[in-house]
């Protein structure tokens, strides 16, 4: 009867040895939480090949007291080496599971830039730029964000034309991009370039231009192959993170603007350009803009864009990673004509449902760049860039 203890007594150094894989408290909040399951699975695994020993046992003394030679020994020992087989095999997978998670999210989990590896502040290749942590943050509290407005409190919309007539810098290298974030790592893919912030487990902003050609021409079908960024040196959230939360995994640089590559199509499933989205705002207002986008850049040739989420200190999270759920997203576009013209509008709206037209969304530039802390397009000149930013014009939008 003491065989019984057998199975508990393996169990307890097996979880007793996995345990010390764990070095936080939300690691041995998952691990408990899995270990109970496991406990019973193979408990019970145990229990049956004791069961068949036993009835092994007693097989084969009856078959020696009765002298009987049949086919009965045969099968149950057949049953007997299949249920070992099949127990150690189940043992060895969860054990290999268990230990795999727990390994892989022993990476450099840091929340905090005074966290990361002394390397990971260093000047970067050209497709991986970390900038210096030299000068404090830009980022702006929810004290310090208010948005632009003229003198009588509300937007200043205008119709002027803004134009250049000497060098074209929409030409420049990284010209969408806007200015580095300290301590945000930035990413070049195939068809966009992101800013990750690890605080907040998503990009602060998602840059890429969008032609005609690519709009028109592309046919590469839906990835959905939602994985994580192994390009981010801090290590990105995962679809788990996202499972069960109520959320969607919302696309910043959309999966419908990168038809034209079916890399670039992978590429845009990777949960470093994901954001915990509301369904109803995934779907729907944000869902609409998106194809605006790809109207409007059919209609213009080319189309300089950047999106992203409001990140800001005491945000709710989501998942294992604490992956934080913006109550707000913008989305920011500037294009050119061929009179050199340049014209630029910009969209804020609430992580929630809208039926609202999107034209109610559109507000300044200005507005966007002090509740997110960033800076827009910081290569044009500083007249253009002041004009451009500062007022509201539908003119060549809508």
């Amino acid at each position: 009867m003491y065989i019984a203890f057998v199975p508990n007594l393996l169990l307890f150094f097996y979880f007793l040895n996995s345990l010390t894989y764990c070095r936080h408290l939300w690691q041995i909040k998952i691990f408990l939480r899995g270990a109970c399951a496991y406990a019973w699975i193979f408990k019970g695994t145990c229990s049956i090949i004791l069961l068949l020993i036993d009835s092994s046992i007693n097989g084969f003394n009856m078959a020696k007291n009765s002298k009987k030679q049949d086919n009965s020994l045969v099968w149950i020992t057949v049953l007997l080496v299949v249920a070992l087989i099949a127990g150690f095999a189940a043992y060895t997978y969860f054990s290999m599971r268990n230990t795999s998670r727990v390994a892989q999210e022993q990476g450099p989990l840091q929340k905090q830039p005074h966290l990361q590896k002394p390397e990971d502040t260093k000047e970067a290749s050209v497709d991986t730029v970390v900038p210096k942590p030299s000068a404090p943050s830009t980022r702006r509290t929810p004290s310090q964000q208010q948005p632009a407005t003229s003198s009588s409190g509300t937007p200043q919309f205008s119709d002027e034309k803004i134009s250049f007539t000497s060098y074209d810098f929409t030409k420049a290298p990284g010209f969408a991009y806007p200015k580095a974030v300290q301590g945000e790592q930035v990413v070049r893919y195939t068809g966009f370039t992101l800013s990750y912030n690890e605080m907040h487990e998503q990009a602060s902003w998602v840059a890429y231009t969008l032609t005609k050609a690519q709009v028109k021409e592309g046919t590469e079908k839906r990835a959905d192959d939602f994985r994580e960024d192994k390009q981010i040196k801090t290590r990105t959230a995962t679809p788990t993170d996202y499972r069960g939360s109520g959320y969607d995994r919302g696309h910043l640089a959309p999966a419908g603007d990168m038809k034209w590559s079916a890399k670039a199509m992978s590429e845009s499933f990777y949960m470093s350009n994901m954001s915990p989205q509301a369904p109803a705002f995934n779907r729907g207002i944000w869902n609409k803009l998106e194809e605006r986008v790809r109207r409007w850049a059919t209609k213009h040739e080319e189309l300089y864009v950047v999106t992203g989420p409001v990140l800001e200190p005491g945000l709710p999270t989501i998942g294992a990673n604490e992956v934080s759920v913006p109550r707000q997203y913008y989305k920011v576009m500037l294009r050119t004509n061929n009179r050199n013209d340049i014209i630029a509008i910009g969209f804020l709206l609430e992580n929630q449902g809208s039926e609202l037209p999107l034209k109610e969304f559109v507000v300044p530039i200005d507005s966007i760049e002090k509740v997110t802390g960033l800076d827009f397009f910081p290569l044009l000149p500083d007249e253009i860039e002041e004009k451009l930013e500062s007022r509201v014009s539908l003119r060549g939008w809508f």
